[in-house]
């Protein structure tokens, strides 16, 4: 990938996740960039170890999987990740309230197949 698309890439992940947080930290609600980006988001993301460092990329996952209810569509070696962003959204799953959040919240339950008191996957 070119220089100036991992900047474009970049960019669109960090404005994503800061959104999320800003509204995540104070009031368990979803940001507003997702509704006018998420197609773009979800097709840069196989970019994203190219673009964001580890811990970076944990945060974007935690924003997809609130999202989407879904495992991020990453490579193999990108699913630790996945698995720590679960681990930081899992403590607040019973707290987010706003629609589909049910729905969402039983689907990444399902996937992962673990609570948050767990400490290791097998």
């Amino acid at each position: 990938m070119d220089a100036r698309k991992v900047a474009e890439h970049t960019n669109l992940f960090r404005v994503f996740i800061a959104d999320e947080f800003a509204t995540f930290a104070s009031e368990n609600r979803h940001g507003h960039f997702w509704k006018s980006s998420y197609e773009e988001i979800l097709t840069a993301l196989p970019s994203a170890p190219s673009c964001l460092e580890a811990t970076d990329r944990v945060d974007l996952y935690l924003h997809i999987l609130r999202r989407t209810g879904d495992i991020p569509n990453v490579v193999e070696a990108e699913f630790p990740h996945a698995v720590g962003a679960y681990r930081k959204l899992a403590p607040r799953l019973d707290n987010v309230h706003d629609a589909g959040s049910d729905h969402i919240r039983l689907m990444i339950r399902f996937c992962f197949g673990f609570e948050q008191r767990c400490r290791r996957v097998r």
